[in-house]
């Protein structure tokens, strides 16, 4: 396509309007500049535009910027107080303006986040006090024996989908300040199911359940592979704690035998002793940490096969540092105090 200087566009013009021919037109156009002329459509539309406009070149039309007046501001800031789950087209149709001005105003006058709303476990009457009676009796637990933090294992099940992929974009809260309000993936999308126990000592796991978790299969991972690994750490036994969470399959009254059979008191689970805080994943140092670390890194690489993304498990699970266990087991303890703080109430805010 020929493009044509403002001075040729100009000289079209003028050879037109003397010679009153396209054919000379384009004759002259190619003796004077050397090059191909315009087409007559592009002659005619030259000298319709000169007619209209009196000018040869295309008119730049500069649309005036929206004034943002503090009254509309405030107007803008109310509307989200009042509507902070509002998306912005929505907010635009009602606030009778723009789209691209409601960003702007929201954006850089106002600076409000799109905060992400976080999905939380319904409560039940009676959580807050047996989370306080959990975290009080823990924490003398360890002002009378530092060593229990030490020697405590906790324990848990995640899924790991192989798509891998986090939908961030369904919900978003608007604010002046992060409220912390919690992955679009296939529907039959392939998975792992893993098991891990963590502590200061380090990380049994991950084990990979073939199918769904039943009484009998929890039985044979726990006398299969983790007190065989167990072993191999040459721990003591005696002095040893071991959380889980009181799912039906590790509660059966065979798994409850196995376990108290190889730690007494010192199984925190459902029914026992020292129960576990039903709806409790903020004290679990598994969700508080370990999964969300795991699925932060184990898609680096997009692994292809659920052999890829457990051999990412595993490799990821082996470069965690004795540190950062320690600094996990005392952010545990934390956890705990700020429980006690609010009288057992979850701890939303720091998931």
């Amino acid at each position: 396509m020929v493009r044509y200087t403002l001075e040729e566009k100009i000289e079209t013009c003028k050879i037109y309007h003397r010679t009153r021919s396209i054919v000379l037109t384009q004759r002259e156009f190619r003796q004077k500049f050397g090059k191909q002329p315009p087409g007559k459509d592009m002659i005619r539309y030259q000298q319709t535009k000169f007619h209209e406009t009196g000018a040869v070149t295309r008119r730049k039309y500069q649309r005036d910027r929206p004034v943002l007046t503090p009254a509309r501001i405030d107007e803008i800031l109310e509307f989200f107080i009042v509507n902070p789950k509002t998306s912005l087209f929505r907010a635009a149709q009602q606030l009778q303006m723009s789209e691209t001005s409601l960003r702007r105003a929201v954006r850089r006058e106002i600076k409000l986040f799109p905060y992400k709303i976080q999905i939380l476990e319904a409560k039940k009457p009676g959580d807050r006090e047996k989370r306080l009676e959990f975290a009080l009796e823990t924490l003398a637990l360890i002002h009378l024996d530092e060593n229990v933090l030490s020697n405590l294992w906790i324990s848990d099940e995640a899924y790991f989908c192989l798509s891998g992929k986090v939908n961030k974009q369904n919900m978003r809260f608007w604010g002046l300040e992060n409220p912390h309000v919690t992955h679009e993936q296939p529907l039959h999308d392939e998975k792992l199911l893993v098991w891990c126990a963590m502590s200061e000592h380090g990380i049994i796991g991950p084990f990979v359940f073939d199918g769904t978790v039943n009484s009998q299969r929890y039985r044979e991972m726990l006398s299969n592979f983790f007190f065989p690994r167990f072993r191999a750490l040459r721990i003591p036994l005696a002095s040893t704690w071991f959380q889980q969470d009181g799912a039906t399959a590790h509660c059966s009254n065979e798994n409850l035998e196995l376990l108290e059979s190889k730690f007494g008191d010192r199984l925190i689970s459902r029914r026992t002793r020292r129960p576990w805080p039903s709806r409790s994943p903020d004290l679990s140092t598994c969700d508080f940490f370990l999964w969300g670390y795991l699925k932060s890194k184990v898609y680096a690489n997009a692994p292809n096969s659920l052999q890829d993304l457990r051999r990412n498990i595993e490799q990821e699970i082996r470069g965690i540092s004795r540190e950062t266990r320690q600094k996990v087991m005392r952010n545990f303890v934390w956890r705990l105090q700020e429980c006690v703080r609010m009288q057992g109430g979850h701890l939303e805010h720091v998931l």
